[in-house]
């Protein structure tokens, strides 16, 4: 069964110690993307749970900020499942990720970057 990405930006369902952490994070994100600008702040996705929670996290400060592009590095190895390719898909187009994809080790990935994207922050 593939999991979608779901966009709920609301997180007043949520209980008040979780509201709190879930701001505290959102504000960091804002600080940053204010500090470094809103196209030189980038994320490392692989499909993982945390790394979907900071996107998501990311996605909603960015909405409040009136901007949409996040930019993305995803370093693909050879021990990736089919339902996980098919998760970071689905997840390039829900969230419309600008996403530079490198293939092996995070070292050389995160080398690549900096040729594509040198402004670039990675969180």
């Amino acid at each position: 069964m593939l999991l979608t990405p779901h966009l709920n930006t609301d997180i007043s369902p949520c209980n008040a110690e979780l509201q709190a952490h879930i701001a505290n994070s959102l504000q960091i994100l804002t600080e940053a993307l204010t500090r470094y600008g809103l196209d030189n702040v980038a994320i490392a996705f692989n499909g993982g749970k945390d790394c979907t929670v900071l996107l998501h996290l990311l996605y909603i400060a960015l909405q409040k900020l009136d901007h949409t592009k996040i930019i993305t590095l995803c370093i693909e190895t050879d021990a990736v499942f089919d339902e996980l390719e098919e998760f970071i898909k689905v997840s390039q187009q829900t969230y419309k990720l600008s996403m530079i994809k490198f293939s092996g080790k995070i070292k050389a990935g995160l080398f690549q970057l900096g040729q594509v994207a040198p402004t670039s922050r990675l969180y």
